[in-house]
C-alpha cells in the first residue's frame, strides 16, 4: 500500500469553526495525487482519500456531478472513497468531487484514463507452404504511432532479419507481413507476430504448412447458381478418393452497432484437412448473389471465421474477418496451388500445371436407408434424401426429419388416437404422425399413421418430414414411473451417423448468428430460417427451410408454429411426487407467429420435428 501525502491548506476559517485536516492522505495503489488532481487508470476500482480530523468526522459532505456515472463516491468517517467503473472508451474522462465543511469548499479533479484494446481478428492464422504475402486485421484503440510489431521464432527467441516471416507494414487497422516458401515436405513451422505499445500487447500466431499436399484445378460448371435443390458441393479428389474441400451456399451476416461489415449470400469454397474436416479460417468468396434474385456479382475475398464458438459468443463475433475481393468476372475454375491453405482464382505457376489433379464437384446429399420389422403398411424398408445446408460454422439438414424409423431400423409407434384420453396423450413412450399446414392453400392436414400411403399423406411427409414426441430421439419410455427425474445419460436414437438431434446450445448458436441486429433474440420469430416468409425481405435467407407451421400439444391435440425438437432435458418437479407435465425438453420456435418465444420448454409429450445437425 502506498502512502504519501500532499498539502491542501484550507484558507478562510473561523477560529471557532472546526477545520478539516492541513492535508489530504492518499491511502490506495493504483492512483496519483498532486493536492489537484486525482489520475486513475481505466480499469474499475477504489481509492481513498483520509480527508477530515476527528472534530470534522461527521460534519463534512462532498458532492460530484450527477452526470457522471461513472464516478461515484462513498463517505466513512473521515475518509472518501472513490470508485470509478470500467473506462471502455477511446478516451481519457474528467469529472469532479467538491468536498464541503461550513463556509470551506475545495475541489478535487478527477481524471481516468482509459482501458488500451489490442488484439488481432484471430489469435492463430495458418498458412500455405508457398511463397506468399497475408493481411490480419488489429483491433485497438492504440495511436498508430505508439503502435509496433516484432516476430518470434518458434522457441521464442527474437527473429533475424532473414528470418521466414517478414513484417511489412501497419495502416488503417490492418498489419500486412509476408512469408518465404517452406521447402520441408515433412514438417509446418510456427512463429509469433506480436503487436506492442502502451504498455499491452497480443500475438498472432503463424503456423506454415510443410510442402505436401495435391494441386487441383476446380471446374465450376457443375454448379446450379439458384441453389434450388443443394446447397454444398464437396470437392472430390477422384484419384485418391477423397474429399479436399467444399463448396457453399451461404448467408454471411456480420453487424455490430456501428456497422454492417457484411449482409450478403456468398457462394464459398474452403479447404479440408487431412482429418476430414472443414477448415472454416481459409474461405474464398468465390461470388455473392442477391438475396431475393440471385443475381451474381464476381468477389474474390477471404472470410475467415471464429475457431472458438460457443452459446456465448455474440453473433458479430463469430466471423473473424471478410475481406471483399476485386473480381470482375465470376471465375469459371478455382484453384489449389502447392502447399496453400485456401483456394484461389489465380491460375497456377508452370511449375505446378502439370502435376495438377482436376477435382470434380459432388453435391452434398446425405442418404438415409433403414430397414427392419414391417411397419404399419408392410413395408420393411425406407429412403430418404437430405440436402446440407451450412449456416455460419453449423451444418444442418436442409429438411426435416423423415424417418419412422429408429436409427437402428426398429419402427416408431404410429397410427395412434390423438386428443384428450387418446394414446397419444396416456402412453409415455416414444410416437410419430404427419402433421403440417400448406401455405399455398391454407390446409393444415393430420394423419395419424406416418407411414400412410395416400397421395396427400406422401405429398405432406416428404414436404414436412414427420412429427415426434419428445420421447423419441433419445427413445425415452416411462411408462406410469414418471414421478422421478430422468437421470440416465441420453443419448440420440433416430439421427443418421454422423449426425444428432442438437442440444440447446445448437440452437442458441444458430439464433445468434442470425439475429445480430436484433435487440431481444428471445422474443422476435426466426424468420430467416423460415420457408414462405415473404413479407421479411431476409425470409428463408439461410436455407434452413423451416416449416410445417403445426405440433402436438401435451393432450395431442394440433396447434400452430413451427418448433424444433432438442436433446436438452429438464426436470421441473419434486422427486418422488412429480407430474409427467415436469418432464421437459427445450424446443425452438422459428416461425412466423410473433406471439411465440423463441426458445420455451416443452412437456414430454408434446411433439415438434426434428432438424439434425452434424456432430463435431
Amino acid at each position: 500500500m502506498s502512502l504519501f501525502c500532499v498539502s491542501m491548506l484550507f484558507t478562510g476559517c473561523k477560529k471557532d469553526e472546526v477545520e478539516l485536516k492541513s492535508e489530504f492522505t492518499l491511502i490506495s495503489d493504483g492512483a496519483e495525487f498532486d493536492g489537484e488532481t486525482l489520475r486513475l487508470k481505466g480499469e474499475r476500482h477504489t481509492v481513498s482519500l483520509e480527508v477530515a480530523t476527528e472534530d470534522a468526522t461527521g460534519r463534512w459532505d462532498a458532492r460530484c456531478p450527477t452526470d457522471d456515472l461513472w464516478l461515484s463516491f462513498s463517505k466513512k468517517a473521515g475518509r472518501i472513497n472513490v470508485t470509478v467503473s470500467d473506462n471502455d472508451s477511446d478516451e481519457s474522462r474528467k469529472s469532479h468531487i467538491t468536498i464541503v465543511l461550513d463556509d470551506n469548499k475545495k475541489t478535487i479533479q478527477v481524471e481516468q484514463d482509459y482501458i488500451r484494446k489490442l488484439r488481432f481478428a484471430t489469435s492463430s492464422l495458418p498458412v500455405g507452404a508457398g511463397q506468399a504475402s497475408y493481411s490480419m486485421n488489429v483491433i485497438t484503440n492504440i495511436l498508430p504511432q505508439n503502435l509496433n510489431f516484432r516476430i518470434e521464432d518458434g522457441n521464442g527467441d527474437p527473429a533475424g532479419a532473414d528470418f521466414w516471416l517478414k513484417y511489412v507494414s501497419f495502416s488503417n487497422g490492418t498489419v500486412n507481413f509476408s512469408v518465404t516458401r517452406n521447402e520441408s515436405e515433412d514438417n509446418e513451422r510456427t512463429a509469433k507476430l506480436i503487436a506492442y505499445g502502451d504498455d499491452t500487447e497480443a500475438e498472432l500466431v503463424v503456423t506454415q504448412k510443410e510442402a505436401s499436399g495435391g494441386i487441383y484445378k476446380v471446374p465450376l460448371d457443375a454448379i446450379d447458381y439458384d441453389f434450388e435443390n443443394e446447397y454444398i458441393y464437396d470437392i472430390w479428389d477422384d484419384v485418391a478418393s477423397k474429399k479436399v474441400g467444399i463448396i457453399a451456399r451461404e448467408y454471411l451476416f456480420k453487424a455490430t452497432s456501428e456497422e454492417t461489415v457484411i449482409r450478403t449470400v456468398g457462394v464459398v469454397a474452403y479447404p479440408v484437412d487431412k482429418n476430414g474436416n472443414v477448415d472454416h479460417s481459409n474461405g474464398l468468396v468465390i461470388a455473392t448473389l442477391h438475396h431475393k434474385t440471385n443475381e451474381i456479382t464476381a468477389n474474390g475475398g477471404s472470410i475467415m471465421w471464429n475457431s472458438d464458438i460457443t452459446e456465448t459468443t455474440r453473433g458479430h463475433e463469430m466471423i473473424a474477418s471478410y475481406t471483399p475481393g476485386s473480381l470482375s468476372v465470376v471465375p469459371t475454375t478455382i484453384y489449389w496451388h502447392f502447399g496453400a491453405t485456401t483456394f484461389s482464382t489465380d491460375p497456377l505457376p508452370t511449375e505446378d500445371e502439370t502435376q495438377a489433379v482436376t477435382a470434380t464437384l459432388k453435391p452434398w446429399i446425405v442418404t438415409d436407408t433403414r430397414s427392419g420389422d414391417a411397419n404399419t403398411v408392410g413395408q420393411t424398408t425406407e429412403e430418404y434424401e437430405y440436402p446440407i445446408v451450412k449456416i455460419g460454422t453449423q451444418y444442418w439438414f436442409a429438411a426435416n426429419l423423415k424417418t419412422s424409423r429408429f436409427a437402428n431400423g426398429d419402427n416408431i409407434k404410429t397410427n395412434v388416437g390423438h386428443g384428450s384420453g387418446s394414446d397419444w396423450a396416456s402412453l409415455n413412450e416414444p410416437m410419430c404422425c404427419i402433421n403440417g399446414y400448406l401455405n399455398n392453400d391454407g390446409s393444415a392436414k393430420h394423419f395419424e399413421d406416418a407411414n400412410n400411403q395416400d397421395p396427400e399423406a406422401v405429398q405432406f411427409r416428404n414436404a414436412f418430414g414427420i412429427i415426434y414426441n419428445m420421447f423419441t430421439a433419445a427413445r425415452i419410455t416411462l411408462g406410469d414411473n414418471f414421478t422421478d427425474p430422468i437421470t440416465a445419460t441420453l443419448t440420440d436414437a433416430i439421427s443418421p451417423e454422423g449426425w444428432t438431434v442438437p442440444e440447446e446450445s445448437g440452437f442458441r448458436i444458430l439464433a445468434a448468428y442470425i439475429q445480430q441486429l436484433t435487440a431481444d433474440t428471445n422474443n422476435d420469430p426466426l424468420l430467416e430460417l423460415q420457408l414462405g416468409a415473404d413479407e421479411d425481405q431476409y425470409g428463408n435467407v439461410t436455407r434452413f427451410n423451416g416449416h410445417g407451421r403445426r405440433y402436438h400439444g401435451n393432450t395431442g391435440g394440433n396447434s400452430a408454429g413451427t418448433w424444433y425438437a432438442t436433446m436438452t432435458y429438464n426436470f421441473s418437479g419434486t422427486a418422488g411426487s412429480g407430474k409427467i407435465t415436469e418432464h421437459k425438453f427445450w424446443a425452438m420456435h422459428t416461425g412466423t407467429d410473433g406471439t411465440y418465444t423463441t426458445f420455451q420448454e416443452f412437456e414430454i409429450r408434446r411433439g415438434s420435428y426434428i432438424r439434425c445437425i452434424q456432430k463435431k
